[in-house]
């Protein structure tokens, strides 16, 4: 999806065709900002994660990484601080870029600037491997890389948000009338479950919505 336009109906415009409906639902999740290392989507799920609160305690006490090198990076690793105190920030080439909030905070850890060449493991990641050779070894990495945003083509609408995040109510209404969001994309706890049970009360919702109709 390219856009959403809303008429007396909506029209959901895609690359390909352009769908008219009485109510939509965003759903778009809130995926990371990509970044383009070696064998990173081979580990996702084995050792790569997207969310320090929902796969930190795996990692109690063991050395972790952190992919990322601005905000984002540094609240992940105040997250993890939790379950483990052996944190490594790898930037991937870039300079830090971090805010007065957590300027205090980056001698708390191990920050390595150098450009990764690859992630290795046999099964799980194990280790990650720079450019010039030298190696780092981790039990896993949680991607925190730039910022996570899947909505700016809601934001074109006048959706109202919090951040990259969309605001609705409890029954999961956008503040614009038939238009609706469940999952990441609000900003909530991500974890399937939430989102699937967000996805269900906004179901019944947009029947009900629909039916009240003319």
């Amino acid at each position: 999806v390219i856009g959403i336009e809303k008429l007396e109906l909506f029209k959901v415009i895609t690359t390909n065709n352009v769908y008219e409906a009485k109510s939509v639902l965003i759903a778009t999740g809130q995926p990371s900002n990509s970044v383009s290392i070696k064998n990173l989507s081979k580990f996702e799920g084995k050792g790569i994660s997207y969310c320090s609160t929902c796969d930190g305690f795996f990692y109690r006490g063991q050395n972790v990484g952190i992919l990322g090198y601005n905000d984002f990076a540094f609240h992940e690793a105040e997250e993890l601080k939790v379950f483990t105190k052996n944190i490594t920030i790898f930037t991937n080439g870039k300079e830090l870029e971090v805010s007065s909030k957590y300027e205090a905070e980056v001698g708390s850890y191990t920050i390595n600037k150098m450009k990764i060449e690859r992630i290795d493991g046999k099964d799980t990641v194990e280790e990650v491997v720079m450019e010039d050779g030298t190696v780092a070894l981790v039990n896993g990495i949680f991607v925190a890389y730039g910022t996570a945003s899947s909505i700016s083509f809601a934001l074109k609408m006048g959706i109202m948000t919090n951040g990259n995040s969309i605001i609705t109510d409890v029954n999961q209404k956008t503040n614009i009338d038939g238009l609706f969001a469940a999952g990441d994309c609000t900003g909530t706890f991500k974890q399937i479950s939430v989102a699937v049970g967000q996805g269900a009360i906004a179901g019944k919702e947009i029947i009900s919505y629909i039916r009240g109709q003319k």
